[in-house]
C-alpha cells in the first residue's frame, strides 16, 4: 500500500476552525464554564493555530482541546482531522501510524479514548452531532462483508 503524505495539502488553520466547530458548536468557553468574549486576544499564540486563552472571569487558561478526548495533544490540528478521518473510515490503527509517522501506543490508546466517548456520547470532533444519551448499550456492532473470491460451486446432490 502507498502512503501519501495528505496532511502536508491540509491548511492548519482550515483543520483548526474545522475541530474548534465540532468540539465547540455553542463557542469557545472555559472549563468551567465562562464564555470566551469574541474580542478577546489570545493568551499564548506559540502553538498558533491553536490559542491558549486565559479566562476573564476565574483566570483559567484553556484552547479548544482543554476538556475534550484531545487535552493535552500534542498533534497539529491536521494530523487530528487525519486521525479523525482514518478513524471514521475504519482504517487500521498501524496503517495510520506508518502511513503518518505517528507512535502507534500513543494513537492506539487516544483511539480507545475516542471509542469510549462517542459511546458515553461526548463530541470528539467528528462531523455531526453526538447522541444525547450516549450509545444504548456497551456492545456495539458494525457490518461487515465477507468476500471469498473463487469458491467452488457446490452441485446439487443427484436423486437417484
Amino acid at each position: 500500500m502507498i502512503g501519501f503524505p495528505v496532511d502536508e495539502l491540509l491548511s492548519e488553520e482550515e483543520c483548526y476552525q474545522y475541530l474548534k466547530r465540532s468540539l465547540h458548536p455553542e463557542g469557545l468557553s472555559c472549563p468551567n464554564g465562562h464564555e470566551l468574549p469574541d474580542e478577546q486576544a489570545p493568551h499564548d499564540r506559540r502553538r498558533a493555530p491553536i490559542m491558549d486563552y486565559r479566562c476573564r472571569e476565574c483566570g483559567a487558561v484553556f484552547n479548544i482541546f482543554t476538556g475534550t478526548v484531545w487535552s493535552k495533544t500534542h498533534y497539529d490540528p491536521s494530523t487530528i482531522v487525519m486521525l479523525l478521518r482514518g478513524f471514521a473510515k475504519g482504517v487500521p490503527t498501524k496503517h495510520l501510524t506508518d502511513e503518518m509517522d505517528l507512535a502507534y501506543p500513543t494513537v492506539l490508546k487516544r483511539r480507545h479514548r475516542i471509542q469510549e466517548a462517542v459511546q458515553q456520547g461526548k463530541r470528539v470532533g467528528l462531523p455531526g452531532e453526538a447522541p444525547k444519551e450516549g450509545l444504548p448499550d456497551p456492545e456495539v456492532e458494525a457490518d461487515e462483508m465477507y468476500q471469498n473470491a473463487g469458491e467452488k460451486i457446490r452441485s446439487a446432490p443427484e436423486s437417484g
